[in-house]
């Protein structure tokens, strides 16, 4: 997830468990400002998330079903801003999940 290669690097969990998640935290001084998250699966190596579900500092702001090459989750009620933490969670999968790419965008037409 830390490079270009959207198509073979990729994250998975260490172990199979239900439920598996990825946690971005800024530092002590940052927040992030955003109104759009983009999660990727490594679709090279097939579809398998099912649900997921988006926190900002705890709170639910979206959730959905299949990520397959690309997922853009517009957040419907407007920008995100001064957030600490944001945390993707995989509901469920059909196999280990494997996420290749994640970003949090501004989008101004938005």
């Amino acid at each position: 997830m830390l490079d270009d290669d959207h198509l073979w690097t990729y994250w998975g969990p260490k172990d199979d468990k239900e439920d598996n998640w990825i946690e971005f935290k800024t530092k002590s001084n940052k927040s992030l400002r955003f109104n759009v998250v983009r999660i990727q699966e490594a679709i090279g190596l097939g579809q398998r998330v099912k649900s997921h579900e988006i926190y900002v500092d705890g709170k639910r702001i979206a959730n959905g079903t299949t990520i397959g090459y690309k997922k853009l989750h517009r957040i419907e009620k407007g920008v995100v801003s001064n957030a600490k933490s944001v945390k993707i969670k995989i509901i469920g999968s059909k196999g280990t999940p494997l996420i290749s790419s994640i970003g949090l965008h501004f989008d101004p037409f938005w």
